[in-house]
């Protein structure tokens, strides 16, 4: 409150610990005079603050923890011809082989043709610390062909799950790059502790009728997701035996102690269906963990909540779970 007890003295502890419980700062204080240094926190990752309070005067300690996320996404001036501190990797093969090596981007860059999957198993094996942009070439449009269900990009949907550094996903412009899933899952899902900015291309053909439920299009679970540019169109979130798919292009939650932050810029949901809530984006605190959302300059239109058997749902554009929660 900023005043001190009558004859008491105000005291504290506070510490900040990373997601893997480590201590990176400490400090102490009295009276509100705060001593200890912040050090640099840089990259992605998920950080749990403690500051205790002591009142000698009445002998009381009270102490509070928080939890907080670091976002380290460039928006200023990304384009196709931007560079990563760790590599580029330009797609020039619209298929879905994985023919070439990706253990690093250094590697696939090695080969001659390169597909997105190739570019992103490439992206989340190399070790070095740093960004990577991926540039969809001109007149490349993905389309995604491997079937299968698996958290590591080989089959089915892309699985991004670099945390050593942002993955800049860069199209043409989304009236011109198309990205199209294979019908039976969703197109990419953004992983625990990793940032992606997607700008410049359109995502569809999404569908989790043989996979997960949720997120038609896009699955992004405890980690940061970033949409400039991008249009999500139908695309379809549902469920093969219960109706419950939601969020028929977006689906964002937190993840165990990860949390989430979804960004929406300058882009487009339209025409994409779920089976229960959220017929475009559903953002779900289910785990209690502070979600932030933003979402500016963008254009819903058209989008279904219900389509299967259920009738009454709601959020046919967008759907928000919690009041804690930030739009």
């Amino acid at each position: 409150t900023g005043e001190t007890t009558s004859g008491g003295n105000l005291t504290y502890a506070w510490s900040i610990k990373d997601s893997s419980g480590t201590e990176v700062a400490t400090g102490t204080g009295e009276n509100f005079a705060f001593t200890g240094t912040l050090p640099a926190l840089t990259g992605a990752g998920d950080f749990t603050a403690t500051v205790t309070v002591t009142d000698d005067f009445v002998g009381q300690t009270v102490s509070e923890t928080f939890d907080f996320r670091m976002v380290d996404i460039d928006l200023s001036g990304v384009t196709t011809a931007s560079t990563g501190t760790l590599g580029t990797i330009v797609v020039n093969d619209a298929g879905d082989t994985v023919d070439g090596d990706t253990s690093s981007v250094a590697a696939i860059n090695g080969d001659a043709n390169i597909t997105l999957r190739e570019a992103i198993l490439a992206a989340n094996s190399d070790t070095g610390s740093g960004s990577v942009v991926i540039v969809l070439g001109a007149g490349v449009n993905p389309t995604l062909a491997l079937a299968g269900v698996e958290e590591a990009a080989a089959t089915g949907d892309l699985d991004i799950t670099r945390t050593l550094g942002a993955v800049y996903l860069i199209g043409q412009g989304a009236g011109t790059t198309t990205v199209t899933g294979t019908g039976a899952e969703r197109v990419f899902e953004v992983r625990q502790e990793a940032q992606v900015l997607m700008k410049g291309f359109t995502i569809t053909g999404g569908d989790t009728d043989d996979s997960e439920d949720h997120g038609g299009a896009v699955r992004v679970r405890g980690a940061t997701a970033v949409f400039d540019d991008i249009t999500l169109d139908n695309n379809l979130a549902q469920s093969d035996d219960n109706d419950d798919g939601v969020g028929g292009a977006i689906y964002s939650s937190s993840s165990g102690k990860h949390s989430s932050f979804l960004a929406l810029l300058n882009s487009t949901v339209s025409n994409n269906k779920s089976d229960s809530l959220g017929g475009g984006v559903y953002v779900d605190n289910f785990s209690g963990r502070e979600h932030m959302v933003v979402v500016e300059d963008t254009t819903f239109s058209s989008n279904e909540s219900s389509a299967g058997a259920e009738t009454d749902r709601d959020g046919g554009g967008f759907y928000l779970t919690a009041s804690d929660g930030t739009v």
